[in-house]
């Protein structure tokens, strides 16, 4: 089985029966660590207390094509002041990770969960009303790929980012040159375009 799920945990998946439990990880300022069952989880020297019902998570989807997957995570008013202030240490890009596990009758983890989501915290929103909640909105990792970088492609802006790398040092001086590949202009000259004598050193 992919994800890293381990050898401990697939063999419960054939077992008679298994308890699923979800992890997550807020790293915030002052972070939060809860699960989706009930009780006190310890995994990698920390707590994570269990919300059950209390907490949600919006489909956590998978697809053939590349690309970043927004998710929501969701707390019940009723636990929803014990992490306010926690919510309220969030900043923009903090990681937030979502585990997948196996627990025993005891509670306790049947090995050690594996990723199943990884991104960063986008915003939270607090709702306080006769159905209060908080829910706070994140974005996947790949959700790089979906930015601008800035960057200008230029000499100078290369030599801001990696001093003494010259790879872009001709990168002015060479636009609207027209070069000859195969007989044929390329660049500034403009596809399909028939070089002249002039252009061809004929």
């Amino acid at each position: 089985m992919s994800r890293g799920i381990g050898t401990t945990n697939e063999g419960q998946v054939d077992a008679s029966h298994l308890h699923e439990v979800l992890l997550v990880l807020l790293d915030f300022d002052t972070p939060v660590y809860v699960h989706s069952g009930i009780g006190t989880i310890t995994y990698n020297g920390n707590d994570y207390i269990g919300v059950g019902h209390l907490g949600g998570i919006s489909e956590l989807r998978e697809s053939e094509v590349l690309g970043p997957s927004q998710i929501a995570l969701s707390l019940d008013a009723q636990t929803a002041n014990n992490v306010t202030e926690a919510l309220d240490a969030g900043n923009l890009y903090d990681p937030v990770t979502i585990y997948f596990g196996y627990r025993n009758d005891d509670g306790t983890l049947v090995g050690d969960p594996w990723i199943a989501w990884s991104g960063w915290f986008e915003y939270a929103t607090i709702s306080l009303d006769t159905e209060s909640s908080v829910e706070v909105v994140c974005q996947h990792d790949l959700a790089v790929l979906d930015e601008n970088n800035g960057g200008r492609y230029s000499d100078e802006d290369q030599q801001d980012r990696y001093t003494g790398d010259v790879g872009f040092e001709f990168a002015t001086s060479t636009v609207g040159v027209k070069l000859l590949w195969g007989g044929r202009p390329v660049s500034g000259g403009g596809p399909g375009t028939v070089p002249t004598k002039k252009e061809t050193g004929t």
